[in-house]
């Protein structure tokens, strides 16, 4: 999995919490809508390849366009003008010089400095007219089916709740420091696809409150939807308190401070969890520097800490798994010479 950013101290929490709060309103919907019909549809067909494509139009008057639906994509993208290095060849190109809405985005532009901000993934060309825009490189590995397994120290389980269409396991409480808060009774979702953390009352309040309480700065105006946040002018080494998930079957997941707190720029700190209505989520920033398994055939997720840094793939991941599967197959190869000498 290839984050959009290189870490979790360099993330634009200002466009993170517009996209988190986003798409908490659309897993909300979901379960809301589940077995609702859609509101709007288009065609699709299968290409030579086997990919679907679609139609679909840009700019002003509109351009007609030929994309794979590709639901594994974050941007769109286009064939532009006459492209003779672009395939497929013959299908159709966006013209930005026959629209009139097109411009190019500026390096002086408000997203543009997101953009560079948040993952370093811009450069300007044309003397500062013209945003360059290059996906992020920072990966760890996703794994499936047998190669999906914890091993060592640290593992942790909790049952996954059924009858649930997300990853959802019974949160019991919060430890904030020195302060516990009530659970969230239909439990929380582990999403990969959602940046921030999102609870629900009573739980969101109570750990606020502890985490006002025990910060020991003057309380700063909230921002983004952030409401802990605090004055830190001089960028101290704050004593943040402890954060610690009470998950159901005695899972506690012990979380490094920045799972959990931000510094927001201008002098002010942040904690990043926000209040949600409905839906409770532990999105990707807290858990970032854990290995976290989702077990269908059994219904438990576990997790384990990890410095996903120092990972190079999967292969550091489960040495013990592929060191195992190396000396089967020795052994197979053995046994087959073996065959072969006494025949």
């Amino acid at each position: 999995m290839i984050r959009r950013t290189e870490g979790a101290s360099s993330i634009n929490f200002t466009l993170a919490a517009r996209q988190s709060r986003h798409r908490l309103s659309m897993l909300t919907s979901r379960l809301d809508t589940a077995s609702s019909r859609a509101d709007a549809q288009t065609p699709i067909k299968m290409d030579g390849a086997g990919a679907y494509d679609m139609e679909i139009s840009i700019g002003t008057p509109p351009q007609k366009l030929t994309a794979v639906a590709d639901t594994g994509s974050d941007l769109i993208w286009t064939k532009c003008g006459a492209c003779a290095s672009c395939e497929p060849q013959g299908s159709p190109s966006y013209y930005p010089d026959k629209s009139s809405s097109f411009s190019k985005l500026s390096c002086n532009a408000q997203l543009c400095d997101a953009l560079q901000h948040e993952s370093n993934s811009t450069s300007c060309g044309a003397g500062g007219a013209e945003c360059d825009y290059k996906d992020a490189s920072k990966a760890s590995p996703l794994l499936f089916g047998s190669l999906a397994a914890l091993s060592g120290s640290g593992v942790q389980s909790t049952p996954l709740v059924q009858d649930s269409v997300f990853y959802t396991v019974s949160l019991l409480g919060i430890s904030m420091g020195t302060t516990r808060t009530s659970g969230i009774g239909h439990g929380v979702v582990f999403d990969s696809g959602t940046t921030l953390t999102y609870l629900e009352d009573p739980a969101y309040t109570e750990a606020k409150e502890a985490v006002t309480l025990q910060m020991g700065l003057t309380l700063a105006p909230g921002r983004d939807g952030f409401e802990a946040c605090f004055y830190d002018e001089e960028a101290n080494d704050v004593a943040v308190p402890s954060m610690v998930l009470h998950f159901g079957g005695g899972a506690d997941m012990t979380l490094e401070v920045p799972n959990y707190f931000i510094n927001a720029g201008d002098g002010v700190v942040c904690w990043i969890v926000q209040k949600s209505t409905g839906l409770s989520i532990i999105g990707n920033v807290m858990q970032t520097d854990f290995h976290v398994m989702y077990d269908v055939d059994d219904s438990v997720l576990s997790f384990q800490p990890a410095k996903c840094d120092s990972l190079s793939g999967s292969a550091r991941l489960l040495p013990s798994k592929f060191e195992g599967i190396f000396l089967l197959t020795v052994l197979h190869v053995l046994y087959t010479v073996f065959q072969l000498v006494q025949q």
